[in-house]
């Protein structure tokens, strides 16, 4: 039986959310003509235009470098949130989260715009992060928030400094989790302690069909990022997030 889950959160813990694509380049030095062309496609929705730290690295050293290779060099900005883009990179960022349906939209424009330069091959992956902070002070015990046990010599270990990484399968598609107590994050100037649940959906290999229509396919990792994200909530936890069903 399928897991029933939510139409939305009214207390949502997500403070961040990321979809990305790496791609094969068709030419050298991308990152270095991709942001202008892009940002003549997408300038209404995302006028500001940042030059990274990477982009003020030597091409000679960036080329040779593989931890270069999916970082990004050049940031377009706009209300609604923002587009960052490398070599063999492009992702769209929010921390004001918009709600399914319009992030995906925003995927889907920038993904057309990508497609439309005719300067990127295969689509070699892409991913959904969603960095979720359940805010929880002490004396409370935040990983009784979730459905996990965890003994160290049969014993509880301490939450300080305590940090755990996983992945799990569904499909095709591979979530890499990442569960720390303790943590904090700021919204709205306003500091939010409380435990950090990170889940970032990849899916290697999507196919050519990525690039002329992505939405099913972002659709098929939101709901295998969604569908685990519930089901490692306990039922208190879920409820403090005041779900509409």
């Amino acid at each position: 039986m399928s897991q029933t889950l939510p139409q939305k959160l009214l207390n949502s813990p997500l403070r961040e959310a990321i979809i990305e694509v790496r791609f094969e380049s068709a030419m050298p030095g991308l990152g270095d003509i991709l942001p202008g062309v892009l940002y003549s496609t997408l300038k209404g929705d995302y006028p500001e235009v940042t030059t990274l730290p990477l982009a003020n690295v030597p091409r000679t050293i960036r080329d040779k470098n593989p931890l270069f290779l999916y970082q990004h060099s050049h940031r377009l900005s706009g209300k609604s949130g923002m587009v960052q883009i490398g070599d063999r990179v492009v992702a769209v960022n929010v921390q004001n989260y918009p709600g399914w349906q319009s992030l995906r939209t925003m995927a889907a424009s920038l993904i057309a715009a990508v497609k439309q330069t005719g300067l990127v091959k295969e689509a070699e992956r892409f991913s959904m992060k969603y960095t979720n902070v359940i805010e929880s002070q002490p004396p409370e015990h935040q990983l009784s928030l979730i459905n996990m046990q965890v003994r160290v010599n049969q014993q509880v270990p301490m939450e300080a400094g305590f940090q755990l990484r996983y992945e799990v399968q569904s499909g095709a598609y591979t979530t890499i989790v990442q569960i720390v107590p303790n943590a904090v994050a700021k919204e709205n100037d306003k500091e939010i302690e409380g435990l950090l649940l990170d889940l970032d959906t990849v899916r290697d290999k999507p196919g050519r069909e990525f690039w002329s229509d992505p939405t099913g396919l972002l659709d098929e990792a939101h709901l295998a990022c969604k569908t685990y994200f519930v089901s490692l909530l306990t039922k208190e936890a879920l409820e403090r997030m005041q779900p509409v069903w």
